[in-house]
């Protein structure tokens, strides 16, 4: 029943070796303010991964650890209005994330590289959907906050320290009104931590969004 936690365990600490001997760098952990490094309060034994959904553009984030899971599904320029969505859900330890909200299902099979399983996005279509942990030393992650449209979200995605980031995000209003687009200010960069995008609904206002725990903001 355990055994994920088991396999969690041996993913995170196999990441932190990599960062800390793999290529000379220094270990996992900010340095300085802008290091690029990404260290979240209370993130030992958190499964953190991101994805996609095959034949959309739709993003998908996971948080997953200590009988809790939380996914993020972003939708891109196409679908941002109908499948943004968050889901904070129970887990029982076991290898699977099972749950259906309204006209939503998701099943997902928990591997220590990551996530896949199927989803239907609120539309009676299944599809198939994969994420991959995040790499040590990388900005990837999901990043949140609030405005007046709702709770924001952003998936950023960066395969390698080096690696040029990129990024996708919604405002969803939890009254379920339509999504609005957000966007990162460019070039992507941490400020302590955080992302920093445009509020959306034009102009330049802009906010910091921060790294996502498993108890939503």
């Amino acid at each position: 029943m355990f055994e994920v936690d088991r396999l969690i365990g041996a993913a995170l600490a196999m990441a932190l070796l990599v960062g800390s001997c793999g290529d000379g760098s220094e270990p996992r952990g900010p340095t300085t303010p802008d290091s690029g490094y990404l260290e979240v309060p209370g993130s030992v034994g958190i499964m953190r991964s991101v994805g996609a959904v095959e034949e959309t553009d739709v993003h998908v984030a996971m948080l997953v650890g200590r009988g809790k899971a939380r996914l993020y599904f972003c939708g891109g320029a196409e679908s941002y209005a109908t499948a943004t969505r968050w889901f904070n859900v129970g887990w029982d330890g076991g290898e699977h994330v099972d749950f259906q909200e309204q006209n939503w299902r998701v099943h997902a099979h928990l591997t220590v590289d990551g996530a896949s399983g199927e989803v239907e996005l609120g539309d009676g279509v299944t599809r198939f959907f994969q994420t991959e942990l995040v790499a040590p030393a990388t900005l990837a992650g999901l990043y949140e906050g609030k405005a007046d449209c709702g709770r924001l979200g952003l998936i950023v995605s960066q395969a390698a320290k080096d690696a040029l980031p990129t990024a996708q995000g919604a405002c969803a209003d939890i009254t379920e009104q339509p999504a609005q687009l957000i966007s990162p200010i460019a070039p992507i960069n941490s400020e302590a931590g955080k992302i920093r995008v445009r509020k959306p609904g034009g102009g330049d206002a802009t906010l910091l969004l921060q790294a996502a725990t498993l108890d939503p903001l």
